[in-house]
Formats: C-alpha cells, sequence, structure tokens
C-alpha cells in the first residue's frame, strides 16, 4: 500500500494587498507565512510561484500569455483574524481541471528546493539560479526537456521539438507554432508535461507526486549539467537531442534515435546521468513507504521486486542493456547506480538481469566530478572517472561499461 501525505509549499512567493498596501514576502520551509504588515480591513492574498531559483509558468489551453507571467493563485480574500489562513493545492481528478495546474506547479517548485538539498549533500552541482520552468498540459505523456534557451539567449527550439515537448496540437495554440517558437526560445529554461500519461491510467489521480518529481529532477540535472559543463557544451547536447527529435519524427526511436548516429554519443551521457538521478533523487524523497511505482523500458515496477529497494532503485537496478526492441538500450541508465551499490545482478536471488555486476562503493560525486567539458562520449568519461579514482576497481569497471556496450 501506499501512504500519501501533505506537503508544505517552500520558498513561493505570497503576495497581501488592500489598494496601495502590499507586502511580499516568502513561505518557510515549512510553509508557513507571516507578514509585518497590518491589514486591518479585507485583504486579497494570492501566492506565486516563484523565487530566486526560478520561476515557474504554464502553458494551459490557448493562454499563450500566461506564460510570460509566473503561476499565480489567489488563495482568498480575508477579513478579520488572518493569523491562521490555511490553504490547499489539491489534485483533480479530471486532467483538464483548471486547479491541476497548481498542484503541478507546486510539486515542480517543491522538486527545485529539494534538489537543493539533496544535491550538496551528495556532492553533486546545483542548476543556475533564476530558471524559467514551463508546466504544460498539452503534451501526450509527462514528459519533460531542457532547452536552457534563456540561459543560452538561443531559439533554437524548432517546431518537431515544440510538437514533442510542448505542445502535441500547435495549431489549437493562438497564434499556432510561430508564437511558441518565440515564447520558448525566449522565455523557457524546462518544459515539464503533465498531461496524462496512458500508461498510468484514466484519471489524473494517477499521475502520482514521484512520476512528476522523477521527471522534474531529472530536468534539473540536465540544468546542473549547463552550470558545470558551460555553454559551449551544453549547445553541443541541445543541438544533438534537437537533430534526433527531427531525424526520428513518427519512428518507433522517437525521441532519441537508435543510438547509431554521431550526435548520439553526448546524448548517451547527458540522458543516462539525468534518467539516474532522477530515480534516485526520487527515492530519496519517497523512499519504498510512498513511492508508487516507475517505469523504464515500457516495465512497471512496484516496491516488490527487490526487497528493500523503492521501486525508483528497482527501475535502476532492473535497467538491461540487452532487452529485445528497446530502442534506446544504448543510453545505459542503470549503469551509474550498479557503480554504488553492492548487489551483483547476475547472482542475485531472485535473478532479473544477466549483468555481472563486481563494482561498488563509487559515490555520486566521484561520478558527477568526472563529467568535463572536454568529455562527449562515455568512452571518454569511463577514462576520467578511472583516472580521478586512482583506477579503483579498473577491471571490474571496464567490464561492466563494456556489458552495456561501452
Amino acid at each position: 500500500m501506499v501512504f500519501y501525505r501533505l506537503a508544505p509549499l517552500r520558498k513561493a512567493r505570497v503576495v497581501a494587498r488592500r489598494w496601495f498596501k502590499i507586502e511580499r514576502i516568502y513561505t518557510d520551509n515549512n510553509g508557513h507565512f507571516q507578514f509585518t504588515k497590518h491589514f486591518k480591513h479585507k485583504v486579497r492574498i494570492n501566492v506565486k510561484f516563484k523565487n530566486d531559483d526560478a520561476v515557474v509558468r504554464c502553458l494551459r489551453g490557448v493562454r499563450v500569455w500566461n506564460t510570460f507571467s509566473p503561476l499565480n493563485k489567489v488563495i482568498g480574500v480575508y477579513s478579520g483574524d488572518k493569523s491562521n489562513i490555511t490553504y490547499n493545492f489539491a489534485q483533480y481528478t479530471d486532467k483538464r481541471a483548471k486547479g491541476n495546474q497548481y498542484w503541478v506547479g507546486g510539486t515542480v517548485h517543491n522538486a527545485l528546493q529539494e534538489y537543493k538539498d539533496y544535491a550538496p549533500a551528495q556532492g553533486i552541482g546545483l542548476p543556475p539560479g533564476n530558471l524559467s520552468i514551463l508546466i504544460t498540459n498539452w503534451t501526450t505523456t509527462g514528459d519533460g526537456a531542457t532547452p536552457m534557451l534563456e540561459k543560452l539567449s538561443s531559439d533554437n527550439f524548432p517546431s518537431p521539438a515544440i510538437t514533442y515537448y510542448v505542445a502535441n496540437t500547435p495549431s489549437a495554440i493562438a497564434g499556432g507554432v510561430p508564437v511558441l517558437q518565440t515564447v520558448i526560445g525566449h522565455n523557457i529554461d524546462v518544459i515539464i508535461g503533465y498531461s496524462l500519461d496512458p500508461n498510468l491510467g484514466t484519471s489524473f489521480f494517477s499521475f502520482k507526486s514521484d512520476h512528476l518529481k522523477e521527471t522534474t529532477y531529472h530536468e534539473l540535472t540536465h540544468a546542473a549539467h549547463y552550470a558545470k559543463l558551460g555553454s559551449a557544451w551544453y549547445t553541443q547536447f541541445l543541438n544533438s537531442e534537437v537533430t534526433a527529435i527531427i531525424n526520428n519524427i513518427g519512428s518507433g526511436s522517437s525521441p532519441y534515435g537508435n543510438g547509431g548516429a554521431s550526435y548520439s554519443s553526448i546524448i548517451a551521457l547527458g540522458e543516462s546521468w539525468a534518467y539516474y538521478m532522477g530515480h534516485f533523487m526520487a527515492d530519496l524523497r519517497y523512499g519504498v513507504s510512498y513511492s508508487s511505482k516507475a517505469n523504464e523500458q515500457g516495465i512497471d515496477y512496484n516496491n516488490n521486486y527487490i526487497p528493500g529497494l523503492s521501486c525508483h532503485l528497482i527501475a535502476l537496478e532492473n535497467y538491461d542493456p540487452y532487452l529485445i526492441n528497446y530502442p534506446f538500450d544504448w543510453i545505459p541508465k542503470g549503469i551509474y547506480y550498479d557503480m554504488i551499490d553492492n548487489r551483483n545482478d547476475a547472482t542475485a536471488i531472485p535473478r532479473y538481469v544477466n549483468l555481472t555486476d563486481q563494482v561498488s562503493g563509487y559515490t555520486n560525486q566521484q561520478m558527477f566530478n568526472a563529467f568535463s567539458s572536454g568529455i562527449t562520449t562515455l568512452q571518454g568519461y569511463k577514462s576520467n572517472l578511472l583516472s580521478q579514482n586512482n583506477n579503483n576497481q579498473s577491471t571490474q569497471v571496464i567490464s561492466l561499461f563494456s556489458q552495456y556496450g561501452y
């Protein structure tokens, strides 16, 4: 059974306004806020999903103009005693419900605050500040993207990428693709889709917070790579992913391709780490008790496959680089967890994956430090990782990478 609990909205901007009397403050880590000004009469209070870490924007329906401002919710007009105001951003069954944008916005907003907690503890880098995050319910799945276009001052996000990551029917948007390209190209770093994933059921309640957080952690990991590796490396990564999208429209290997193109190597490097950190941080946040289920390689994992592991870690541990008919087996999503755990898949009971994993004890800090702006392949990454760590378990590491195809 999976249990759920209310989470406080952290570091969100709260604005109290009565005519020309205004106060702006932020919630603390417990979701609490307290005004210093005294509002004797009625006062309107609204919450903006913004701070110096990021601003969350929303594309819902045809309202493209809303993306120019932070997601904003008037929580009420209050009079009398204002010392105990509470508000719950609820999730609604109908995925089209307007209220879901606030639940998603709050969940994504909190995910960044959690990333800032987890990353330093793991010894890995943070995303840059002042991110511009777009949530959209126009996608057909809960996919995300991190083009970092505002930071790169770039508009390199062509219509196929718009269609895949932002709006699956852009013609329905007021102004169509040209307007979306203008908005995305000059305004957006991170995109999080929250339309219902058909694999997760028919009710929006099947879209769980750990799924949304896993996607958000994944995309924030790309942003952290941008901060560490710089604009030149990230531009090459972005251009490679855009090219892959264009070249694989409508194919079974959309959006990354089949791994055989010249641009595939940097995609394998960047995406494998992001998929790993997405699941790893989702486990940190939810663990076995609160995780619902995770999906990798088209397989749903619950918390019962491997005792003691959440579904998010099981999705990494059970990643199979030899899975037939899976188009992205060349993206080694499980290799980093295999570097830190002490479980050998080949001898484990029950045995799920035919993978000899004799590596253990590496840390996320060591693995993150091995990324470099001059490295665009997993082979180069492997060499740098070993070089930085005195060739720790060199034979076993080389064998593990070889089994993943590198």
